[in-house]
């Protein structure tokens, strides 16, 4: 991962307008490329329009992963520009100006770096993904609004002799409601496989050094009005390069597998106990194990001119690797992104994390293809929000679940440094989630809901 966010080629895939304003996948968060000089006042602009009709009761679709760009009902109309520069590799910035139908012009993200060939340090407002999942990340993405951050992380993989390479990242941001500190460290041991442990901690208060230190060992997590006043979640995630699939497949240029195990909890040795857990018990090959855990796993194929993805997460059953401290009793949870003494991890009304939500499972399927200047992708989901609370977390039955039946098809044609795309967004909604909040779910059973968005994107790249 790297620090500067070239806004012209951070795209995924060739979906370029539908990246800059609507979507619903993974931004890549490019390592710095070839040295530039001087100042580049824009490098595109893009203007677009969406029309949402919907019979649901909220009354703004928030597109997933496009840093918490919405649609109101009717016609909404957006217009981006984005520009910046550099001084050859030590010095980049780069800013990125929105305007729709509500707000008016408004610096919607933008970063200075300093770097050189090892570490970067960048400033400024962003988001941040972590991960290799491509539509949604149970961490961090950034399906909210960019908010302001700094950031230090290694520009190439350092090496430790006869262990490995490795990479790491360090960040704090200053979200609206909160502030947030995570880090992931990367490992890899042979080149075509990669093991990261990630974490990130909410919080609201003022800490020293050492209080800072507490919060990510969770030491004192479980005891109210301490440094443990805070809401962490943390995960291991392993992919690996399936490259003996070239031998079966020989169109196939590269695919790569993700598995992620993240949890919202936390039981370790170390921690001062709380009410539930009150053993001084070693679980696991380190004494320490995830508790309220979620799960994401998915498998990229790249071909010659095609690419296909498939992803499934969940967050609201919870599997314990070593140890369960309820026997059996508290199958499911209810707390991903939500928290008793923090605010929840949302920013302007988006989750931070998995657009999925809270108590929720979903899985998608995303195919794109390119014929010479035209191109296309066609995104297919469907996604369960369960009413999960204490009275069904301890128990082996959850009541009803919204479920949303999504699809999404994206034609681009390039035609010189234009860009022209068509986006057509169905989606379907049975046992409909009344509530507007991100993190609370109130599926009415029967209740359904349909609702189109239809629109284009041009874009014109200097």
């Amino acid at each position: 991962m790297g620090v500067t966010i070239n806004f012209a080629t951070l795209l995924f895939y060739l979906l370029i307008p539908y990246s800059i304003i609507f979507g619903g996948m993974k931004m890549e968060d490019k390592k710095s490329s070839a040295p530039f000089n001087g100042f580049n006042p824009l490098r595109s602009i893009s203007i677009g329009m969406m029309h949402l009709e919907t019979s649901h009761p909220v009354e703004r679709y928030i597109f997933p992963n496009q840093d918490g760009t919405f649609a109101g009902r009717g016609i909404n109309y957006y217009l981006s520009l984005t520009g910046g520069g550099g001084i050859s590799t030590y010095l980049d910035f780069n800013f990125d100006i929105r305007s729709n139908t509500v707000e008016g012009f408004r610096f919607k993200k933008g970063s200075l770096s300093l770097q050189t060939e090892s570490v970067s340090l960048e400033f400024g407002r962003n988001n941040i993904w972590l991960g290799n999942a491509h539509y949604g990340s149970l961490l961090l993405s950034n399906n909210a609004e960019p908010y302001t951050l700094i950031r230090f992380r290694t520009e190439k993989p350092f090496r430790v002799p006869y262990i490995g390479k490795f990479d790491y990242t360090l960040f704090h941001g200053w979200p609206r409601n909160f502030n947030i500190i995570g880090h992931q460290l990367s490992y890899y041991p042979v080149s075509w496989f990669e093991f990261n442990i990630k974490q990130t901690v909410t919080y609201t208060g003022t800490y020293t050094f050492n209080e800072y230190l507490k919060m990510f060992t969770g030491r004192e997590a479980n005891v109210p009005g301490r440094v443990g006043s805070t809401d962490s979640r943390a995960s291991f995630e392993i992919a690996a390069n399936l490259i003996f699939l070239s031998d079966l497949l020989p169109s196939l240029k590269n695919a790569r597998f993700y598995m992620e195990y993240a949890g919202e909890d936390l039981y370790a040795i170390w921690q001062k106990p709380d009410k539930v857990l009150e053993k001084d018990l070693w679980v696991g090959p380190f004494g320490f194990q995830l508790l309220d855990t979620a799960l994401s796993t998915g498998i990229r194929m790249n071909f010659e001119n095609s690419d296909f993805i498939i992803e499934y997460a969940q967050n609201y059953k919870t599997h314990y690797l070593f140890y369960d401290p309820y026997n059996g009793g508290r199958p499911y949870n209810f707390n991903w992104y939500r928290h008793h003494s923090q605010p929840p991890f949302v920013n302007n009304n988006a989750i931070l994390g998995h657009h999925m939500g809270t108590a929720a499972e979903m899985f998608t399927i995303l195919l794109s293809h390119s014929f010479s200047e035209f191109n296309a992708s066609i995104i297919a989901s469907r996604r369960h929000r369960w009413n999960i609370g204490l009275d069904q977390i301890y128990t082996h039955k959850i009541g009803t679940a919204e479920r949303q039946d999504s699809f999404s098809g994206i034609f681009g044609y390039n035609y010189n440094n234009f860009i022209l795309s068509l986006i057509i967004i169905l989606n379907s909604y049975n046992n409909l989630d009344i509530n507007e909040t991100p993190v609370l779910n109130e599926p009415v059973p029967g209740i359904t809901a349909k609702e189109s968005i239809v629109g284009f994107v041009i874009t014109f790249e200097f």
